[in-house]
């Protein structure tokens, strides 16, 4: 099962691919990230969450209909990778593109000694949507994150801390993609 979903992923990239030799195109791209970000939950200033702050990806366009197509990007940050595909429209020299994105959020909890602290790392479906002109790239992605976190004294087995916080998260990418073909 596993080697079917490996090989129709290669399918898709290299249907992508092609059709980008002729219609679209393979990009390699290089951006930074920022976040905004809004949390309930335990919230308090023990808790600090893992922002990205650099990328890069490679995206594939093919044009199916006209001025339309579709995207697979395939890249990844500072903390994690991550991928995403969904529809694209050229206008000349501009192009934008809106689509689904799987991702991952990571965030930490110190629980204060003798606790070590605690680690979650959550997969995300996020929303986005991006404006490209000669190369230059700017993307809106919004998506939401559940944590929980637990740690236990390691001197005393029997004392456990647990704690959660959702996370809401607007992402801003500014970058730049050199057309490979």
């Amino acid at each position: 099962m596993a080697a079917r979903a490996r090989w129709a992923r290669l399918v898709l990239v290299g249907s992508l691919a092609a059709a980008g030799q002729a219609q679209g195109g393979t990009h390699l791209g290089a951006f930074g990230v920022t976040e905004s970000t809004s949390c309930s939950g335990d919230c308090g200033s023990a808790l600090e969450e893992q922002e990205p702050g650099y990328g890069a990806s490679f995206l594939f366009t093919g044009r199916l209909y006209g001025d339309w197509g579709v995207f697979l990007e395939l890249g990844g940050t500072d903390e994690a990778p991550f991928a995403g595909v969904g529809a694209t429209r050229w206008f000349g020299p501009l192009r934008l593109q809106a689509g689904a994105y799987m991702a991952t959020h990571q965030a930490d909890y110190s629980f204060g000694a003798p606790f070590p602290d605690g680690e979650s790392s959550e997969q995300v479906s996020a929303l986005g949507a991006e404006v490209s002109y000669h190369g230059v790239f700017l993307r809106y992605q919004r998506y939401s994150a559940d944590h929980s976190f637990e740690s236990t004294n390691p001197a005393d087995q029997t004392q456990t801390r647990t704690a959660s916080a959702s996370f809401d998260v607007d992402s801003f990418f500014l970058g730049y993609r050199y057309t490979l073909w």
